[in-house]
């Protein structure tokens, strides 16, 4: 229990939200990367730092795998006909990842606020002695 209740650094929040976050990407639940942000947020315990880094660490993730997609598939194309299909012209294709990054991204990011604010009520930390009482 150690582990959780010590606030852990930026690299552990970020690398934990990306990990969680390949981790149901690869898996087929991809729609879970909530629990990838959460999971990172609850190791950081500070909120605004946690819901920039599992931002980060969830678009990250998201972005190899849309990369991979984009390297190996005819995806392009898809995405200019999504694109079509939303009234944009077939040549702002790049409009349908960056639309994805972005709904992961913050998809991650209000995963690793909740869970912040979840590890500050599960591990509460003392009171500092400067705070007036």
């Amino acid at each position: 229990m150690a582990f959780l209740r010590k606030a852990h650094d930026w690299n552990t929040v970020l690398f934990t939200a990306f990990l969680f976050a390949i981790l149901l990407v690869y898996t087929g639940v991809w729609q879970l990367a909530f629990f990838a942000g959460y999971a990172g947020g609850f190791l950081g315990k500070r909120a605004r730092r946690d819901f920039l880094l599992t931002f980060l660490g969830v678009a990250l993730a998201w972005g190899g795998h849309l990369l991979w997609i984009y390297l190996f598939t005819p995806a392009g194309a898809l995405a200019s006909v999504f694109a079509q299909i939303l009234g944009l012209s077939a040549g702002a294709g790049i409009v349908v990842p960056v639309l994805t990054l972005l709904i992961g991204g913050l998809t991650g990011a209000l995963g690793g606020l909740v869970g912040a604010y979840a590890g500050q009520l599960a591990f509460p930390t003392s009171a500092r002695p400067d705070a007036a009482h």
